[in-house]
C-alpha cells in the first residue's frame, strides 16, 4: 500500500552573494479516504488473525518435578501433529505415581486465548493440582512455540484439541 504520490516543487531563490540557487523539496501527497479506510481494515484484520506471538522458553513453565501441597508432580513436555501437517507444543502437569489417587486421572484441557499460550494456564495450575487432576495445557498452531504463521480464530484449532482429545479415548 505503499504507492504515494509525490509532487516535486523547485524555487528560485537568490543568495547573499547574488548567486541563484535551485531548491527541490518532495511533498508526500495525503492518502485517499478510501485508502485510509482500506489500509485500518487490513491492519484490524491482522491485528486479529496474525497478532503478536506470545515468545517464552520451556524453563518459564516451571521445574520439571516439584512438590506441592505435601506431593510431588512432573511436568512432561510433548509434541503432537495436527491435521495440516503442523506441529504443536503440550505440557502435562500430574502427580508422581506414588502420590496418584487412582491410575486414571481426570484431565484438565486449558485451551489459550489470542495472542496468548499454554503460559498463560500457569494461573490455573495450582487449583487444577490442588483438585488432584492432571492439567494439560498447549499451544495453539499458530501461537507460542507451535508451528504455524497465524490463528484461525477457531477453524483450525479445533482440529489441534481433536488431535489432544485423541490421546485420551
Amino acid at each position: 500500500m505503499g504507492n504515494k504520490a509525490q509532487s516535486k516543487e523547485r524555487s528560485i531563490s537568490s543568495n547573499s552573494d547574488g548567486s541563484d540557487s535551485i531548491e527541490s523539496s518532495t511533498e508526500q501527497q495525503q492518502p485517499s479516504y478510501w485508502q485510509m479506510a482500506k489500509q485500518g481494515y487490513q491492519e484490524l484484520i491482522n491485528a486479529i488473525i496474525r497478532p503478536p506471538r506470545c515468545i517464552y522458553e520451556s524453563k518459564h513453565l516451571g521445574p520439571k518435578v516439584f512438590e506441592f501441597c505435601g506431593k510431588s508432580f512432573q511436568r512432561i513436555d510433548f509434541e503432537l501433529t495436527n491435521p495440516r501437517g503442523l506441529k504443536f507444543v503440550c505440557s502435562m502437569w500430574e502427580p508422581l505415581p506414588a502420590f496418584r489417587q487412582n491410575p486414571i486421572l481426570p484431565c484438565i484441557i486449558y485451551m489459550h486465548g489470542n495472542s496468548s499460550a499454554r503460559l498463560e494456564s500457569l494461573a490455573q495450575l495450582s487449583l487444577a493440582l490442588s483438585l488432584g487432576v492432571v492439567f494439560l495445557a498447549f499451544d495453539f498452531a499458530g501461537s507460542g512455540l507451535s508451528d504455524g504463521d497465524y490463528v484461525s480464530l477457531g477453524w483450525f484449532e479445533k482440529d489441534d484439541l481433536q488431535v489432544i482429545n485423541h490421546m485420551y479415548y
